[in-house]
């Protein structure tokens, strides 16, 4: 078999459905290989690198398998590392193909676009070590196939993540025979890992601790995403009465209409969830690692072990008591270890009377009443232009229960964060590695190709200059995605910051209703709060994509509103 055939059937071995890349180099002998292979792996060209990494992050996300981004290496290795960085830091599988485009010639005299690291040129493969977890670097046919197979092996691996082979022209070249060597095996035995779970006596401890507790809490992360550990978690926090809040890239892991869900914690968080997390006497950290929004900068007044006993349960050892000290670590994937811990609490939790019946359960409610649960007046308001609050919640209540949503960076996640309700667990997702905007465009489309009959939402705002060129590709391969652009002209989180000294934070402002009809889609004005609902129904029921352009009050101040969030538990 020939060498670049050989690869994409490892890809086939590994249950990979999808590619996401732009041909380029010698990637262009792997996309020529595909050819052929579209009923079993869908090739989507995106318009440029950026793009098809995030697409292959979100694949990442909703699979659990590897989201595939292929491109030249110069450019995989450039434009293509928003992408990468942000599944590493979002904890998404992910494989780069990319190249070293020697052309078969010494180092030094190669194309400048070459990237092998010798003088004169730039190193691909540090640069892919510096990003992801895992790089393999391949001269050889053997090696190049190889190299997949470990990148795919190491992506989903422990705590996920990027990885990368990066392939030289000699590795591409000839075939795979019984006499190559390194030898090749079937790539699914190179998948078989059981998922990490504690010692049993741990899990007994942990779970004895949360028995005894008066006032425990939950703290979900991220990691709930990454194993799909939704019903697990539920489970545990209804077996017990355990109320569950999330971190900021945990938002989504628990359904927020749930009567023990808290929302987020955190800087931007809810006053609710705050409150109970700092009044805590135990704190289960489900896959979470504490970055510094969700614990308002390390705040004694929300999380403090002197005064608190915290059980962190994470797949990656070195987070536990990373940020803080702890009483007890759970070292596994979340869902295997959830499914012990309930498990084990089975017996004691049965004899506990329902959670509904708990008086503290009675208090939950009644906060959630005098601290505006996901609603006050600014949600509901009717101000012209439009308050980003009216506009989420009003997303909140118009979409499908079902509908996957994402949001992208600045101002616009910080009021999705807080005013937007979610319905189910697994269907909201958010850009909080690297927190770059224009994410959610591509992510949202990603989405769509994976769930065509469901409802894929995109809300941005500045980002959508950035990469709307995503309405190319959704009409290309008939995904009508919609995408509602919170359009204030300016970048706003950083314009607010400057006060009355602006200085390159504000737009020309832009017609992006117009600008979707000139792709050939369907565009949408909204400049009234009651047109919000039908303009979003409308974009939702058409066969094409759509943007929904909702000019908002540039002028509402997003810390100062949500200052009230921190009370006495910190401060910025």
């Amino acid at each position: 078999m020939r060498t670049v055939d050989k690869i994409v059937h490892v890809l086939e071995e590994a249950g990979i459905d999808h590619v996401f890349g732009l041909p380029g180099g010698d990637t262009g002998q792997i996309f020529k290989a595909l050819y052929g292979k579209q009923d079993q792996i869908k090739v989507v060209l995106a318009r440029d690198e950026q793009t098809a990494a995030c697409m292959a992050d979100m694949y990442g996300r909703l699979t659990g398998k590897p989201g595939v981004f292929m491109a030249q290496g110069c450019y995989a290795a450039s434009t293509g590392l928003f992408g990468v960085i942000e599944a590493g830091l979002g904890s998404s599988p992910m494989l780069v193909i990319t190249d070293i485009t020697t052309y078969g010639v010494p180092p030094g005299h190669g194309s400048l676009q070459c990237g092998g690291g010798e003088y004169g040129n730039f190193d691909i493969a540090a640069i892919f070590k510096a990003t992801c977890k895992f790089t393999a670097v391949a001269h050889s046919p053997g090696e190049g196939v190889q190299a997949v197979q470990r990148a795919i092996k190491h992506a989903v691996t422990g705590r996920p993540g990027p990885t990368a082979a990066v392939l030289a022209i000699e590795s591409l070249r000839g075939e795979i025979t019984d006499d190559t060597f390194p030898r090749i095996y079937d790539t699914r035995g190179y998948m078989q890992n059981a998922s990490t779970i504690p010692h049993p006596s741990d899990v007994e401890r942990a779970g004895e601790r949360l028995l005894a507790a008066e006032r425990p809490v939950v703290v979900a992360g991220n990691g709930v995403h990454a194993s799909k550990a939704y019903a697990e978690l539920q489970t545990l926090a209804e077996a017990l009465g355990i109320p569950v809040a999330t971190s900021t890239l945990g938002k989504g892991v628990f359904a927020e209409v749930h009567p023990l869900a808290l929302g987020g914690m955190g800087i931007f968080g809810s006053p609710v969830a705050n409150k109970a997390v700092s009044e805590a006497d135990l704190v289960l950290i489900v896959g979470c690692r504490l970055k510094g929004p969700d614990t308002i900068t390390e705040s004694p007044h929300l999380i403090d072990p002197h005064r608190q006993t915290l059980i962190q349960l994470d797949v990656e050892p070195r987070n536990a008591g990373w940020v803080f000290p702890i009483d007890l670590g759970l070292i596994g994937d979340a869902k295997a270890t959830l499914t012990q811990l309930n498990e084990a609490l089975a017996d004691g939790a049965d004899k506990r009377p329902a959670y509904t019946d708990l008086p503290r359960f009675s208090q939950l409610q009644a906060d959630k009443q005098t601290l505006h649960y996901f609603d006050d007046t600014y949600s509901t308001s009717g101000a012209v232009p439009i308050l980003p609050q009216r506009l989420a919640r009003e997303l909140s209540e118009t979409l499908d229960p079902d509908a996957i949503v994402c949001a992208d960076a600045g101002n616009n996640r910080v009021w999705m964060l807080r005013y937007f309700q979610t319905q189910q667990a697994g269907n909201y997702f958010g850009t909080y590695g690297i927190a770059g905007m224009s994410w959610s465009l591509p992510a949202t489309l990603t989405a769509k190709l994976l769930h065509p009959d469901r409802q894929c939402v995109s809300v941005c705002s500045d980002g959508f200059a950035m990469q709307n060129h995503v309405l190319s590709t959704a009409l290309q391969y008939d995904a009508p995605v919609t995408y509602v652009v919170m359009n204030d002209a300016q970048l706003g989180m950083v314009r607010q910051g400057q006060g009355d000294q602006p200085v390159a934070s504000e737009f020309v402002r832009t017609d992006w209703a117009a600008v979707a009809q000139g792709y050939g889609c369907v565009g949408l004005k909204v400049r009234q709060p009651d047109d919000i609902k039908p303009a979003v129904r409308e974009a939702l029921s058409g066969q094409k994509p759509a943007v929904v352009d909702v000019t908002i009050d540039p002028s509402e101040p997003m810390q100062e509103r949500l200052r009230s969030s921190l009370g006495v538990y910190g401060s910025y």
